[in-house]
């Protein structure tokens, strides 16, 4: 019995760290402990501290300012008896251990006081001063710390190696797991985060360090549930030493193994959720809540009637007015930890989380760590499977949306791994295609992507759009001295219109003429870059548009181009409705402001009528000229039916389209997408 109770001093007192412990404290932790052998009153605690004095791994010391007496928190007392779910408190319970490493002379830990205490070890003992004496003299003043052996040995266990190479920041929060006992410590919670708040340490911070510390396998961890003040759910990391190690089940917990298993007797793993909420007998309201926290297992989903009970009456298929029935099912994702400690469930995270490969281990490493090894699952990278699924989709390629689905991921983590996927050239820049009136970037594998079906039809109307620069009357009036500026000129009007041109450095305007220039930036034979603004259906509108407008010289209304675009996207299986006059208009606006072509408006009157005209034109026609001028006149007669004589001068004969008269519309409204 008593060496019963000496090793439960001495862990006690090891396992607060180079800090120390205060008598008060030391007779609390004894109180806590599950088995103390020992009544702790006066005469015990007479006896405890003669004992204590014997022990050579134990030092005295005497801190500059007394120490309060520790609060043990409990965290069932902040339970919400509803849900079973622990509530973080708004005020967050006093730090008694500020976090300061210390690394000396083979001295490791943590401890603010290290430099300014004093070590009276040898003076008590040799006077053999009596636990009232001590009390009287210093109280809360004098600390108890265990050797660094001694708590060592408490943190790494009987069976671990003491040598691991693991940093004095890793170290201080294994010290701190330790301190918290049968409690554990919430990993990335408000108070670690705020003990460790000096060294600036994040969650993702503390990850890395749980990582590390579980590979060594000093720590056991579950998942826990906390709610925060604002009604907000975390997931969190409970750690424990493994002897310190227990199951915590709380009511969600119990509710959704519970609900596990029900759904894991049904086939596919799939239950509908009628007959789950009332496995569980709770309302409906308490099923809304539930399922958010068991998004990593469960998922809610809908399925067809005949798809879930395939021998069912056809009848039963379908609703009274016809229509397909539906119901709401419930989808086991995997299967929730198990109670028992026979199966690990750190090897599912493992899995997830410890994808490099495990550091060589001594003959001294834990048995638990190896045989944990022999039970985690290999799988490929996540990474790894999105990419064939990208492969499979060939030219065609996949949206993000879709790979959302597939996957059952979110919007960030499939953003997230398509990313990386670039950085790493495994797939090319996302293609915008035109979808109804929206934008959506297409991902192609770079295997794919130059033979891709849009990379191919982007390629083609650019080819067709240079044909029309090379042939318009604007490049044949430039003298040959000035081929240079005007093909920077041309460049840069085309990035209005195309804005994935990508401008040319000094050195290659120097050293290249007009058309292979033009040929460089336009036609490249790299993977291209396009952006939000470009996609096939634009470019083949600018190209009717141009090529209407060059063969005319001069189109009397917007609603003729209308007509021309609507009539030749008729047949036209990528486009997916009509273009309407405000994304023709935007696109006229973003034509005249590169210089490709004229837009004069002009406003006729006759008596009290008037009439606005706008004017589609050739860049070489202006508004003095003579088609101008007649086909003004040919308004006069057609909308007011007099003779020219009589009518009236015109208001402004015509001003030539700028910036102030037709601003850019801004959003598409159109059928058949912005441009």
């Amino acid at each position: 019995m008593e060496a019963d109770f000496v090793a439960a001093c001495v862990e006690e007192i090891a396992l607060e760290g180079l800090d120390g412990i205060t008598l008060p404290s030391l007779w609390l932790r004894l109180a806590e402990r599950p088995v103390f052998p020992l009544a702790l009153d006066d005469r015990a605690k007479g006896f405890i501290w003669r004992t204590i004095l014997q022990q050579d791994c134990i030092g005295m010391y005497i801190l500059p300012e007394p120490r309060p007496v520790i609060v043990i928190d409990n965290r069932e007392n902040y339970t919400d008896p509803e849900t079973g779910i622990c509530v973080e408190p708004e005020l967050l319970p006093e730090e008694f251990y500020p976090v300061h490493p210390v690394n000396k002379d083979g001295v490791r830990g943590s401890c603010g006081t290290y430099d300014t205490r004093q070590n009276i070890t040898e003076e008590i003992r040799q006077t053999g001063m009596s636990l009232e004496d001590v009390m009287k003299l210093w109280d809360q003043r004098l600390v108890l710390v265990a050797s660094q052996k001694v708590r060592t040995r408490a943190l790494f266990g009987e069976t671990s190696n003491p040598n691991l190479d693991i940093t004095d920041l890793t170290y201080c929060i294994l010290e701190r797991i330790g301190r918290s006992r049968y409690e554990g410590e919430l990993m990335g919670g408000k108070v670690l985060v705020r003990a460790f708040k000096a060294y600036k340490l994040t969650p993702k911070d503390v990850f890395y360090h749980r990582k590390l510390l579980f590979r060594f396998g000093l720590i056991k961890k579950q998942p826990f549930v906390t709610r925060n003040v604002t009604n907000t759910m975390s997931r969190l990391i409970l750690v424990h030493l493994p002897r310190f190690f227990k199951l915590v089940r709380t009511r969600y917990s119990l509710l959704l193994t519970k609900l596990c298993q029900k759904i894991a007797e049904y086939p596919n793993h799939v239950c509908e959720r009628k007959i789950c909420r009332e496995t569980l007998g709770v309302d409906s309201n308490s099923f809304k809540r539930i399922m958010p926290l068991a998004s990593p297992y469960l998922k809610l989903s809908n399925m067809k009637y005949a798809d879930l009970y395939p021998d069912s009456a056809e009848e039963d298929h379908y609703h009274v007015n016809g229509k397909e029935r539906s119901v709401s099912v419930v989808i086991m994702v995997k299967k929730f930890p198990p109670e028992s400690d026979d199966e690990d469930e750190e090897a599912g995270e493992s899995e997830e989380e410890e994808e490099d490969d495990v550091p060589e281990q001594t003959d001294g490493m834990m048995h638990e760590f190896s045989c944990r090894l022999e039970n985690l699952p290999h799988e490929r990278v996540f990474l790894h499977k999105m990419y064939e699924r990208l492969e499979a989709a060939g030219s065609e390629g996949m949206t993000q949306r879709a790979c959302e689905k597939l996957f059952n991921i979110t919007r960030l983590e499939a953003r997230g791994a398509l990313r990386s996927m670039q950085k790493l050239g495994m797939v090319a820049e996302p293609f915008m295609k035109d979808f109804g009136r929206q934008r959506i970037g297409v991902y192609v594998s770079s295997r794919y992507a130059q033979t891709s079906q849009i990379h191919r039809k982007i390629e083609e109307e650019k080819t067709k759009l240079l044909q029309l620069y090379h042939g318009s009357p604007e490049k044949e009036s430039k003298t040959p001295a000035k081929k240079g500026k005007v093909g920077d000129t041309i460049i840069k009007s085309m990035e209005s219109v195309l804005p994935d041109a990508a401008p040319k450095t000094e050195e290659e305007e120097e050293t290249e003429d007009d058309s292979t220039s033009l040929d460089t930036v336009r036609l490249n034979s790299q993977l291209p870059k396009p952006t939000i603004y470009m996609t096939n259906v634009s470019l083949q509108r600018v190209n009717i548009i141009l090529a209407a407008v060059r063969e005319a010289k001069l189109i009397e209304n917007v609603f003729t181009l209308l007509k021309l675009i609507i009539s030749k996207e008729a047949n036209n299986s990528d486009v997916q409705g009509r273009i309407d006059r405000k994304s023709l208009l935007r696109l006229i606006s973003r034509l005249a402001k590169a210089g490709q072509i004229n837009s004069i408006k002009t406003t006729i009157q006759a008596d009290n009528r008037q009439k606005e005209l706008h004017f589609i034109c050739d860049p070489s026609v202006g508004p003095t000229d003579p088609l101008v001028t007649s086909a003004i006149e040919q308004a006069r007669l057609k909308h007011f039916m007099v003779h020219k004589e009589a009518c009236r001068p015109s208001k402004s004969i015509s001003d030539v389209h700028d910036q102030s008269m037709l601003s850019d519309p801004g959003t598409d409204s159109s059928m058949g997408g912005a441009v």
